[in-house]
Protein backbone atom coordinates (compact mmCIF):
# COMPACT_ATOMS: atom_id res chain seq x y z
CA UNK A 1 0.00 0.00 0.00
CA UNK A 2 2.68 2.36 1.07
CA UNK A 3 5.89 3.40 -1.00
CA UNK A 4 8.49 1.74 1.34
CA UNK A 5 10.77 5.40 0.93
CA UNK A 6 7.99 7.15 2.64
CA UNK A 7 7.65 4.76 5.89
CA UNK A 8 9.51 6.22 8.69
CA UNK A 9 11.77 3.46 10.54
CA UNK A 10 9.88 3.40 13.54
CA UNK A 11 6.16 2.85 11.28
CA UNK A 12 5.61 -0.68 13.18
CA UNK A 13 7.11 0.24 16.41
CA UNK A 14 4.62 3.08 16.80
CA UNK A 15 1.45 1.46 15.61
CA UNK A 16 2.70 -1.32 17.82
CA UNK A 17 3.12 0.69 20.82
CA UNK A 18 0.03 2.84 20.16
CA UNK A 19 -1.97 -0.10 19.52
CA UNK A 20 -0.70 -1.68 22.85
CA UNK A 21 -2.26 1.32 24.41
CA UNK A 22 -5.62 0.66 23.54
CA UNK A 23 -5.87 3.01 20.92
CA UNK A 24 -7.73 2.59 17.23
CA UNK A 25 -4.69 3.58 14.94
CA UNK A 26 -5.75 4.83 11.08
CA UNK A 27 -2.21 4.60 8.73
CA UNK A 28 -3.12 7.96 6.16
CA UNK A 29 -1.71 8.01 2.77
CA UNK A 30 -2.13 9.61 -0.10
CA UNK A 31 -1.29 9.69 -4.33
CA UNK A 32 -0.81 12.33 -6.58
CA UNK A 33 -3.17 12.03 -10.10
CA UNK A 34 -2.73 13.74 -13.43
CA UNK A 35 -5.97 15.37 -13.60
CA UNK A 36 -9.85 14.94 -12.49
CA UNK A 37 -9.97 12.18 -15.26
CA UNK A 38 -7.15 9.71 -14.38
CA UNK A 39 -8.87 10.13 -10.70
CA UNK A 40 -12.37 9.24 -12.20
CA UNK A 41 -11.09 6.03 -14.51
CA UNK A 42 -8.80 4.79 -11.44
CA UNK A 43 -9.49 1.55 -10.05
CA UNK A 44 -9.13 0.89 -6.25
CA UNK A 45 -6.14 -1.56 -6.70
CA UNK A 46 -4.02 1.06 -8.24
CA UNK A 47 -5.12 4.13 -6.54
CA UNK A 48 -4.44 2.25 -2.81
CA UNK A 49 -0.60 1.24 -4.45
CA UNK A 50 2.37 3.21 -3.86
CA UNK A 51 0.52 5.79 -1.58
CA UNK A 52 2.53 8.50 0.30
CA UNK A 53 2.56 7.59 4.40
CA UNK A 54 1.20 11.15 5.55
CA UNK A 55 1.00 10.11 9.12
CA UNK A 56 -1.12 8.41 11.75
CA UNK A 57 -4.73 8.96 12.92
CA UNK A 58 -4.98 7.98 16.92
CA UNK A 59 -8.30 7.72 18.33
CA UNK A 60 -8.68 7.14 21.85
CA UNK A 61 -12.47 5.83 23.12
CA UNK A 62 -12.88 6.41 26.63
CA UNK A 63 -14.93 3.02 28.29
CA UNK A 64 -18.43 4.00 29.83
CA UNK A 65 -18.76 4.52 33.47
CA UNK A 66 -20.27 1.36 34.22
CA UNK A 67 -18.44 -0.83 31.94
CA UNK A 68 -16.50 -2.54 34.57
CA UNK A 69 -19.49 -2.81 37.18
CA UNK A 70 -21.05 -4.91 34.85
CA UNK A 71 -18.81 -7.30 33.77
CA UNK A 72 -17.80 -7.56 37.18
CA UNK A 73 -21.18 -8.67 37.65
CA UNK A 74 -21.19 -10.72 35.04
CA UNK A 75 -18.16 -12.64 35.89
CA UNK A 76 -19.11 -13.22 39.85
CA UNK A 77 -22.36 -14.61 39.09
CA UNK A 78 -20.24 -17.49 36.63
CA UNK A 79 -20.56 -15.87 33.33
CA UNK A 80 -18.40 -16.72 30.72
CA UNK A 81 -16.92 -13.38 29.24
CA UNK A 82 -15.55 -13.01 25.28
CA UNK A 83 -15.11 -9.98 23.45
CA UNK A 84 -15.91 -10.30 19.95
CA UNK A 85 -14.69 -7.38 17.88
CA UNK A 86 -13.03 -5.86 14.34
CA UNK A 87 -10.14 -4.25 16.21
CA UNK A 88 -6.50 -4.53 16.27
CA UNK A 89 -5.83 -7.56 18.40
CA UNK A 90 -3.28 -5.51 20.66
CA UNK A 91 -5.93 -2.89 21.34
CA UNK A 92 -8.50 -5.56 22.14
CA UNK A 93 -6.36 -7.10 24.47
CA UNK A 94 -5.56 -3.64 26.65
CA UNK A 95 -9.77 -2.95 26.51
CA UNK A 96 -9.81 -6.64 27.86
CA UNK A 97 -7.57 -5.93 30.87
CA UNK A 98 -8.89 -2.38 31.31
CA UNK A 99 -12.38 -3.45 31.92
CA UNK A 100 -10.65 -6.28 34.13
CA UNK A 101 -12.83 -8.98 32.23
CA UNK A 102 -9.42 -11.18 32.66
CA UNK A 103 -6.36 -10.20 34.80
CA UNK A 104 -4.02 -12.88 33.40
CA UNK A 105 -1.26 -11.25 30.32
CA UNK A 106 -2.58 -12.22 26.99
CA UNK A 107 -1.72 -14.02 24.30
CA UNK A 108 -2.61 -13.76 20.37
CA UNK A 109 -2.43 -15.97 17.59
CA UNK A 110 -0.20 -14.85 14.89
CA UNK A 111 1.06 -15.24 11.05
CA UNK A 112 4.69 -16.77 10.63
CA UNK A 113 6.92 -14.49 9.78
CA UNK A 114 6.86 -15.77 6.36
CA UNK A 115 3.41 -14.76 6.60
CA UNK A 116 2.01 -18.46 6.21
CA UNK A 117 0.02 -20.30 8.10
CA UNK A 118 1.92 -22.79 8.62
CA UNK A 119 -0.15 -23.53 12.37
CA UNK A 120 0.99 -19.69 13.18
CA UNK A 121 2.66 -18.99 16.55
CA UNK A 122 1.33 -17.83 19.87
CA UNK A 123 3.00 -14.54 20.77
CA UNK A 124 3.07 -12.63 23.94
CA UNK A 125 1.20 -9.04 23.50
CA UNK A 126 3.26 -7.04 26.20
CA UNK A 127 6.82 -8.21 24.02
CA UNK A 128 5.57 -10.36 21.09
CA UNK A 129 7.82 -13.43 22.60
CA UNK A 130 6.56 -16.47 20.96
CA UNK A 131 5.34 -18.81 24.10
CA UNK A 132 3.93 -21.37 21.64
CA UNK A 133 5.29 -22.78 18.21
CA UNK A 134 1.90 -23.67 16.54
CA UNK A 135 -1.66 -23.02 16.91
CA UNK A 136 -1.67 -26.59 19.26
CA UNK A 137 0.73 -25.45 21.08
CA UNK A 138 -1.67 -23.26 23.80
CA UNK A 139 0.07 -21.24 26.65
CA UNK A 140 -0.67 -22.14 29.91
CA UNK A 141 -1.93 -19.10 32.11
CA UNK A 142 -2.88 -16.83 29.51
CA UNK A 143 -5.74 -15.28 28.02
CA UNK A 144 -5.89 -15.77 24.47
CA UNK A 145 -7.13 -13.98 21.28
CA UNK A 146 -7.21 -14.89 17.91
CA UNK A 147 -7.32 -12.59 14.64
CA UNK A 148 -9.75 -13.25 11.70
CA UNK A 149 -7.42 -15.35 10.43
CA UNK A 150 -6.20 -17.16 13.05
CA UNK A 151 -10.09 -18.41 13.72
CA UNK A 152 -9.96 -19.85 9.99
CA UNK A 153 -6.88 -22.29 10.76
CA UNK A 154 -8.84 -23.50 14.27
CA UNK A 155 -11.95 -24.21 12.33
CA UNK A 156 -10.40 -25.90 9.88
CA UNK A 157 -8.66 -28.43 11.97
CA UNK A 158 -11.45 -30.69 13.99
CA UNK A 159 -8.62 -31.17 17.36
CA UNK A 160 -8.46 -27.26 17.38
CA UNK A 161 -11.80 -26.57 16.51
CA UNK A 162 -13.05 -28.66 19.79
CA UNK A 163 -10.11 -28.46 21.87
CA UNK A 164 -8.66 -24.85 21.46
CA UNK A 165 -11.25 -22.91 19.98
CA UNK A 166 -13.21 -22.85 23.06
CA UNK A 167 -10.79 -21.53 25.87
CA UNK A 168 -10.59 -18.65 23.40
CA UNK A 169 -11.85 -15.02 25.11
CA UNK A 170 -10.92 -12.75 23.13
CA UNK A 171 -12.20 -12.62 18.80
CA UNK A 172 -10.52 -9.66 16.98
CA UNK A 173 -10.10 -8.63 13.70
CA UNK A 174 -12.93 -10.74 12.59
CA UNK A 175 -15.23 -9.87 10.03
CA UNK A 176 -19.57 -9.54 11.00
CA UNK A 177 -19.80 -13.16 9.31
CA UNK A 178 -17.11 -14.03 11.43
CA UNK A 179 -18.66 -12.53 14.48
CA UNK A 180 -22.03 -14.77 13.19
CA UNK A 181 -20.07 -17.82 12.74
CA UNK A 182 -18.73 -17.67 16.66
CA UNK A 183 -21.88 -17.17 18.03
CA UNK A 184 -23.15 -20.13 16.18
CA UNK A 185 -20.59 -22.22 17.50
CA UNK A 186 -20.92 -21.51 20.96
CA UNK A 187 -24.55 -22.60 20.37
CA UNK A 188 -23.80 -25.51 18.54
CA UNK A 189 -21.87 -26.29 21.52
CA UNK A 190 -24.77 -26.09 23.82
CA UNK A 191 -23.93 -22.90 25.52
CA UNK A 192 -26.67 -19.74 26.50
CA UNK A 193 -25.20 -17.04 24.62
CA UNK A 194 -25.81 -13.33 25.43
CA UNK A 195 -24.69 -10.58 22.93
CA UNK A 196 -24.08 -6.90 23.11
CA UNK A 197 -23.52 -5.34 20.07
CA UNK A 198 -23.48 -1.19 18.88
CA UNK A 199 -23.54 -1.44 15.06
CA UNK A 200 -24.68 -3.35 12.00
CA UNK A 201 -21.81 -5.24 11.64
CA UNK A 202 -23.21 -6.97 14.70
CA UNK A 203 -26.62 -7.84 13.45
CA UNK A 204 -26.22 -11.28 12.22
CA UNK A 205 -24.43 -12.47 15.41
CA UNK A 206 -27.32 -10.33 17.11
CA UNK A 207 -29.72 -13.09 15.45
CA UNK A 208 -27.78 -16.25 16.35
CA UNK A 209 -27.73 -15.54 19.88
CA UNK A 210 -30.06 -16.78 22.13
CA UNK A 211 -30.64 -13.47 23.57
CA UNK A 212 -29.45 -10.52 21.36
CA UNK A 213 -28.82 -6.79 23.06
CA UNK A 214 -28.29 -3.70 20.08
CA UNK A 215 -26.68 -0.91 22.17
CA UNK A 216 -27.89 2.43 20.76
CA UNK A 217 -26.88 5.86 21.75
CA UNK A 218 -30.06 7.80 22.78
CA UNK A 219 -30.70 11.20 24.28
CA UNK A 220 -32.49 10.33 27.38
CA UNK A 221 -33.68 14.03 27.94
CA UNK A 222 -35.01 13.97 24.50
CA UNK A 223 -38.50 14.48 23.40
CA UNK A 224 -40.02 11.39 23.32
CA UNK A 225 -43.21 12.31 21.46
CA UNK A 226 -41.26 11.83 18.19
CA UNK A 227 -40.66 8.05 18.80
CA UNK A 228 -43.04 6.14 16.50
CA UNK A 229 -44.97 3.51 18.15
CA UNK A 230 -49.05 1.59 17.83
CA UNK A 231 -49.42 3.47 21.94
CA UNK A 232 -48.09 6.75 21.02
CA UNK A 233 -49.84 6.84 17.61
CA UNK A 234 -52.89 6.41 19.25
CA UNK A 235 -52.75 8.60 21.89
CA UNK A 236 -51.39 11.57 19.69
CA UNK A 237 -54.71 11.28 17.65
CA UNK A 238 -56.62 10.75 20.77
CA UNK A 239 -54.93 14.68 21.83
CA UNK A 240 -55.60 16.02 18.11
Amino acid sequence: MFHPDTLPADYTATNVRLARQGARVLALGYKVLSGRAAAEHVGRAEAERGLTFAGFLVVRCPLKRDSRKALSVLRHSSHRLCMITGDNPLTACHVAHTVRMDKRPAAVLEEQEDGEWGGGAWLAVDDGAVLGASAAAVPEGRLLCVTGAGLEVLFADPHLREHVLPRVQIFARVTPQQKERIVGEMGRRGLTTLMCGDGTNDVGALKRASVGIALLNADMNANTSSLSTPGAAKEKKKKG
